[in-house]
């Protein structure tokens, strides 16, 4: 149990949202208990205490990295980190309610003995599906994004629709899995869903507990708010991890009813079975063997040549920040760190710091026309990278080429920058 608990809680290291997931441990661990015959009590305390000390040690590992090495990214989240507190004070308190009750009276028993308790709870998931499916149909998110503001209007004013960018597009999450997976898919998952929460509760089965509450914890909240930016498919990826593997599961489950019902059953599963994989291989297909990114690897290790080992880097723009610094610092192995005003006289500063650290200093810009350069702007590293087309309204479908180029010169002692060409292919 401690060893299972270890493996879940890593979830929590590379992911700031892991401790989201690991909510569902809180309900089996209090149903576990609570359920335990007397006999089996003392035995069942043990595991349930090694399992949730085991998850404790990585996620604490990973809420202190976070707070202690991304301040800003932890700050930035903080209503989302203060829901997930509350969701695990609630959730301990409400087991220690269930466990009393179930150790200390027959509430607990009464309550799932009672015959309907099963098909609400079924119908219960039914009806949750079908409302965020229906949320197009009465309702439109809004969000504050801070800085997302100017990329979400430029992409509407893109796609000829109306410039909102307080839109979060959230009510379209359902839609948005319909697009890769088909409504084939997605109705099935629902029927699967709500057959397998009757039977957990009709018998009590905890094996199903684990996936059905996982999926209700990260489920319920990026099906209701995603949190993310709204172009595709990037913002799909927040239903990689649990929601969309839960979903097939739960799909290819109700297909198995079906064609366990006989001859009739068989030729609707089969058909049904079809459409789930059709839909995925006909949006897939036309991206399947377009790689986005290229050539960007080979203008990072341009880069790269040029930049010295002691060297500090000072990316000079938000879009070289924002998208180059973590690749920089990772790919040629020197720190990086962002600057909103890079004059000379700040440039100069930097210099002289760093020099106290034995590190000369260089700067990355995407643009040449923002910098105190000391001689006329060399050539800059560019690439015509090839990307996947963004929309708000549908899946890519089609491959979109940009130039994409680098600026990358040393800071002088007068804080003008010396910019380097690319060596010669």
């Amino acid at each position: 149990a401690a060893a299972a608990g270890l493996v879940l809680g890593t979830s929590a290291l590379a992911r700031i949202d892991g401790s989201v997931s690991l909510l569902f441990l809180l309900v089996l661990v209090a149903m576990s208990l609570a359920l335990a015959p007397r006999p089996e009590r003392p035995g069942e305390l043990r595991r349930s205490l090694a399992l949730l000390l085991g998850a404790a040690v990585p996620t604490a590992v990973g809420l202190t990295d976070l707070r202690r090495l991304a301040p800003g990214y932890a700050r930035d989240l903080s209503s989302q980190l203060a829901m997930i507190e509350k969701a695990f004070i609630a959730l301990v308190v409400v087991g220690v309610v269930l466990v009393l009750l179930g150790w200390r009276t027959r509430l607990l028993e009464r309550l799932l003995g009672l015959r309907l308790l099963p098909l609400a709870t079924a119908l219960g998931v039914l009806g949750y599906c079908a409302l965020l499916a229906s949320r197009p149909l009465w309702v439109e998110r809004h969000a504050n994004y801070e800085a997302g503001y100017a990329s979400l209007a430029a992409l509407q004013k893109a796609l000829r629709q109306p410039i909102d960018v307080t839109r979060s597009y959230d009510e379209n999450t359902v839609s948005w899995l319909s697009w890769y997976y088909g409504w084939p898919a997605l109705v099935l998952a629902a029927v699967g869903l709500a057959v397998l929460t009757y039977r957990c509760v009709r018998d009590r089965d905890l094996i199903l507990l684990p996936a059905l509450t996982l999926l209700g914890s990260v489920g319920s909240l990026y099906l209701w708010k995603a949190s993310i930016f709204p172009d595709q498919i990037w913002a799909t990826r927040r239903f990689l991890p649990v929601v969309v593997p839960v979903l097939l599961v739960a799909a290819a489950y109700a297909l198995s009813l079906l064609w366990a019902r006989g001859t009739a059953g068989r030729v609707v599963a089969g058909l049904l079975g079809l459409a789930v994989v059709v839909v995925p291989l006909q949006t897939s297909q036309p991206l399947a063997t377009f790689r986005e990114g290229l050539p960007q690897l080979s203008q990072v290790q341009k880069v790269c040549q040029v930049l010295p080992d002691d060297a500090a880097v000072l990316m000079a723009d938000p879009d070289a920040q924002a998208r180059y610094a973590v690749t920089l610092r990772a790919y040629c192995n020197v720190p990086t760190v962002g600057i909103s005003s890079p004059t000379a006289a700040v440039l100069g500063q930097a210099r002289r710091t760093a020099i106290t650290r034995g590190r000369s200093t260089w700067v990355v810009a995407t643009r040449a026309d923002g910098l105190p350069l000391s001689s006329a702007p060399a050539r800059g590293f560019s690439v015509i990278a090839q990307k996947w087309e963004e929309l708000l309204d549908g899946p890519p479908l089609h491959p979109n080429f940009y130039t994409t180029t680098l600026y990358v010169g040393q800071v002088g002692p007068d804080g003008r920058v010396q910019l380097s060409a690319p060596a010669a292919p």
